[in-house]
């Protein structure tokens, strides 16, 4: 278990990394590396970021029992869910702000999901990390978290990607 928590340490901060790069990229220029660079983060964040933290979390948390789990289990609930929500967000949000055109119903029921997929991650993060931190995890609770992956991942690549592909159908513009 050592290995894939490792694994997963330096996974998440490269995300974290390449997270901030992006963000600036997207935001704050619109050629060169960091534009360039903006757009392959949104790709990472979009596709492959659920598939690899869903994989490091099943791996830790197959690894796991009620006296041995890693925090980097809980830890990894909260990054594979708020980086490519929050990522997603923060230009909608400035965009909206800056007066680019009306909002769409799809859109607005996107920004809804995004939300309450945001809510879930924080609430369950706050949940069991409680339960880790006071040494109450019972056998349930890996059974909850390995369901939260599965639903996250579900999530991005059923749900999430459908409504994306919906907007860029209709007209409404890449997000």
């Amino acid at each position: 278990m050592q290995k894939a928590v490792i694994q997963s340490v330096v996974i998440a901060f490269l995300s974290l990394l390449f997270f901030v790069v992006g963000l600036y990229g997207t935001l704050f220029t619109s050629d060169g590396f960091f534009y360039v660079f903006g757009q392959i983060t949104s790709m990472y964040l979009l596709i492959f970021h659920p598939a690899i933290f869903f994989v490091l979390g099943r791996t830790i948390l197959k690894q796991s029992n009620i006296r041995n789990a890693s925090e980097m289990l809980i830890f990894n609930m909260l990054i594979l869910v708020a980086l490519p929500i929050i990522y997603v967000l923060i230009p909608v949000f400035m965009n909206a702000y800056s007066g680019f055109g009306d909002i769409t119903a799809l859109e607005f029921v996107f920004v809804i999901f995004e939300f309450a997929a945001l809510l879930t991650a924080i609430v369950f993060f706050v949940r069991y990390a409680k339960r880790m931190i006071f040494d109450k995890m019972i056998p349930k609770d890996l059974y909850a978290i390995h369901h939260f992956y599965i639903g996250a991942l579900v999530y991005f690549y059923f749900v999430r990607l459908t409504i994306i592909s919906s907007l860029l159908v209709s007209g409404a513009g890449a997000i």
